[in-house]
């Protein structure tokens, strides 16, 4: 596994859901299937992972004539998301402070 595998699963990400997410980041738009072939996983469990990564903002999926692709969003987006979790957790702090 490699360093950024690890600080995938340090911000949250199962082992499969970073490894799928960096085989996307590898392939740039492709299809399911060789995503999933990169990622070393059956074709199933990818689509429910990037399904998954999706609600996560980290995939989105267009549509290219007939073909579905599926596309991983930049590292720059897992910065917005801990950005926007930082300030939910400032927000429960200060209301948590606000009870006590």
């Amino acid at each position: 596994m490699d360093i950024f595998s690890l600080e995938l699963r340090k911000l949250g990400l199962k082992e499969k859901e970073a490894r799928v997410y960096l085989a996307g980041l590898e392939l740039g738009p492709d299809s399911l299937q060789n995503i999933a072939k990169k990622s070393d996983i059956t074709r199933p469990t990818a689509y429910g992972i990037v399904k998954i990564l999706r609600e996560k903002g980290l995939f989105r999926e267009i549509q290219q004539g007939k073909k579905r692709l599926f596309v991983a969003n930049s590292p720059e987006k897992i910065l917005h998301i801990l950005h926007l979790q930082k300030r939910e957790l400032e927000e429960r702090e200060r209301e948590f402070i606000r009870i006590i």
